[in-house]
């Protein structure tokens, strides 16, 4: 008999400085500790059953005993948490569940050494570009209410290819370093915290989901080896997004036209030689 699939995470990283995060702040600003536990054992139900979490009446009942706190407390915590952002509106609206794009993003990097990941298109939260990064993922799509599932083809043949010829597999590893910034990041610095890994995953949005730029920043980071890694890489992010640098064609660009620049000889001021100079302006006539 074959093992189930498991959905959720045994352990979630549990960043030291997320009390610092304006939108946990503002939680335990107007409701205290109480708040701020709440917030934590949610993410706890989240990532014990994967990406999100019912919260329906049965759900709602249960977690308030099991806490310990009063259950029109639990859910205007809820509300603000969804008013705050920490949670999607849009999922807890439509579906009835508590999820947001960091939590989804931060378990596709826990489960990306797993066999098989099964995703439900409807819950999704995060776009292609990073879905494309995890080439573990598997999507579920409803349609007529016939379940199908959307195989990347192209995974397999990589797989049995990099099987055939060891040299492949260690080329698909590569570029998939290259196309993931966190394994990227990892690779040439060091373990990112949660704050970090989601912070890094804006800046591919705000590069219109470009992580191939944000990737090539960190290699530009990494040349530099600076005792601020992620502060350091950041300073790129915003410097090229200040100057419009969307693409990795972008910035390859502006680099050529820097390069250019460099090259082009400098006028010297002309010096006028003793026979240039006129010694007889100002005398008296």
């Amino acid at each position: 008999m074959a093992r189930p699939q498991k959905d959720g995470l045994d352990y979630f990283p549990l960043d030291v400085d997320i009390s610092e995060d304006d939108k946990i702040a503002l939680i335990e600003a107007k409701h205290g500790l109480i708040g701020f536990a709440i917030v934590i054992k949610l993410f706890m139900k989240i990532y014990k059953n994967g990406y999100f979490y019912k919260w329906t009446e049965k759900e709602q009942l249960l977690f308030s005993h099991a806490v310990n706190v009063d259950i029109n407390l639990v859910n205007v915590i809820i509300n603000d948490c969804l008013k705050w952002g920490i949670f999607s509106e849009t999922m807890f609206e439509k579906f009835n569940i508590l999820t947001s794009r960091g939590i989804q993003k931060r378990y596709l990097e826990a489960t990306s050494r797993r066999k098989k990941v099964v995703l439900e298109s409807k819950y999704l939260l995060v776009g292609e570009e990073t879905i494309s990064n995890y080439k573990n993922v598997y999507i579920n799509s409803v349609n007529d209410d016939i379940n199908s599932v959307n195989v990347d083809n192209n995974y397999h043949l990589n797989n049995i290819n990099a099987n055939k010829n060891p040299q492949s597999k260690v080329k698909n590893i590569e570029e998939e370093e290259d196309h993931n910034p966190v394994k990227l990041y990892e690779k040439n610095f060091s373990f990112m915290t949660p704050m970090q890994m989601d912070s890094l995953w804006q800046w591919v949005d705000d590069f219109n989901g470009n992580a191939e730029v944000v990737c090539l920043a960190i290699k530009e980071a990494a040349l530099k080896n600076p005792r601020s890694p992620f502060q350091y890489l950041e300073s790129i992010l915003i410097d090229w997004h200040k100057r419009k640098l969307f693409t990795k064609e972008d910035v390859l660009r502006e680099k050529q036209r820097f390069e250019n620049a460099k090259k082009q000889p400098v006028a010297s001021p002309h010096v006028p030689s003793i026979r240039e100079i006129d010694f007889s302006a100002g005398e008296d006539d």
